[in-house]
């Protein structure tokens, strides 16, 4: 069924009145929210904690014309470097049991075909009780003349007990990319940068840890422990490799500056994405509108707000199984926002204190990310090759999905009607 043409004609002109109407407020009220947004971000708080600040208390908001930007493409860095994963997504059984399998892989540019040819595998078990007979393999099981391994993993019904299907997945994709990142880190070469699809840490399951509203024992799961350590060595070995970390957000959701005491009287956003693209779509410059970028300075994130509770942005929250190398402040979250206007594309690029606190590094990092994203108009080269590698096709997915006996796996209405897969929801970026 389509719109009948009245009904058409309708809609489309109660939407012009709503955009006519929101336009107005915005060549009114503007400028005077803008001046008042500067100064209040430049330090957000939260219970008289830090929550995220500015690094460099100069001007807040950039700009510059993609062209200029693309003609610094590769001066910064040698080599580039992306990390992705595929899954088929959660398969629900009918006796309780879950499982996902994960694929990732790391791509370069230029490209080292030796390099992509490496790949971690993955499977990951949500057992509901002592009753299954299902054991985690002890060690990797390596195929491929050594380039490839997979190993089986399981999470118990014991520790966890509710968004079991999100779990699964979030635990299994982090667990894959982590060790795949630990395996390879020193292949790569100097003077080169790495970039993570997606956040720097695995946000979702650290909420999960900390936010004890939810009822889990999952912060004492072993799979959930080993990721959290993975990504504080993966930290560890960049700084001692001297290889910037990145986390490129292609969709960000994050809430944390709305969420501050700080921003208790503004309440225009209902998100940290809108409150920022307000802010870089704000630029008077014609030229840069049509072809450019604009961008915000670096803050550093030294707390961060997981549901009810107040803790660290870094995986240092778990301190009883993690003890760094480096002072607990490098480990902080640092990010920029940057915005491409002509397509309305806002982006959060992510790194840590520890890469970024050096001003001349925090620029070579600002000027490869834009001058990248300048060149293709969209997301870096080095991380769209790594998602079309990675990604496990819809014919794929469907194939391995039928593997499975159908009168044991669980269905709902939509995968009936969309066919082949159940419908399953993932809630990335809802605790970014």
């Amino acid at each position: 069924m389509v719109l009948d043409p009245t009904h058409m004609d309708h809609v489309t002109r109660i939407i012009g009145d709503i955009d006519t109407l929101v336009s107005e407020y915005d060549t009114s009220h503007k400028q005077d929210n803008i001046n008042d947004i500067i100064s209040k971000i430049r330090e957000t708080t939260v219970k008289n904690d830090t929550l995220i600040k500015l690094i460099d208390d100069e001007s807040m908001l950039y700009k510059d014309h993609r062209h200029d930007l693309a003609d610094e493409y590769m001066s910064h860095f040698n080599e580039l470097y992306a990390i992705d994963s595929g899954t088929i997504n959660p398969i629900t059984y009918a006796n309780g049991a879950v499982f996902d399998i994960c694929h990732g892989l790391i791509s370069s540019v230029p490209v080292r075909k030796e390099l992509e040819r490496y790949r971690t595998i993955s499977s990951l078990i949500y057992v509901p009780n002592n009753d299954f007979n299902i054991s985690p393999d002890t060690g990797w099981n390596y195929y491929d003349k050594g380039y490839a391994r997979s190993m089986k993993l399981t999470v118990s019904g014991t520790m966890v007990t509710r968004h079991i299907n999100d779990i699964v997945h979030t635990i299994n994709m982090k667990y894959t990319e982590s060790e795949h990142m630990l395996w390879l880190l020193d292949k790569l070469a100097f003077n080169s940068m790495f970039i993570i699809d997606g956040s720097i840490y695995p946000k979702e399951l650290m909420y999960w840890v900390v936010d004890s509203g939810l009822s889990m024992m999952i912060r004492y799961e072993p799979v959930t422990q080993r990721v959290l350590k993975n990504y504080v060595h993966i930290m560890e070995k960049a700084f001692k490799l001297n290889v910037p970390v990145l986390g490129f957000v292609k969709n960000p959701t994050d809430s944390q500056i709305m969420r501050s005491d700080t921003m208790s009287d503004m309440n225009n956003w209902s998100n940290d994405a809108q409150l920022f693209q307000y802010l870089l779509n704000s630029c008077d410059d014609t030229s840069i509108m049509k072809n450019g970028i604009t961008y915000t300075g670096w803050f550093r994130q030294e707390n961060r707000i997981y549901g009810s509770s107040v803790d660290r942005s870094s995986p240092l929250l778990d301190t009883d199984n993690i003890t760094p190398l480096y002072p607990p402040e490098d480990y902080d979250i640092a990010f920029f926002m940057a915005y491409i206007p002509r397509t309305h594309s806002l982006f959060k690029i992510e790194s840590l204190y520890g890469f970024v606190k050096d001003p001349a590094t925090r620029t070579r990092i600002t000027r490869q990310i834009l001058s990248d994203m300048a060149l293709t108009g969209s997301i870096p080269k080095v991380l769209n090759n790594a998602d079309h590698l990675a990604k496990i096709s819809r014919y794929e997915t469907n194939r391995l999905r039928d593997l499975v006996d159908r009168k044991n796996r669980v269905y709902d209405y939509n995968s009936h009607r969309w066919g082949g897969m159940e419908s399953t929801v993932i809630t990335n970026g809802s605790y970014e």
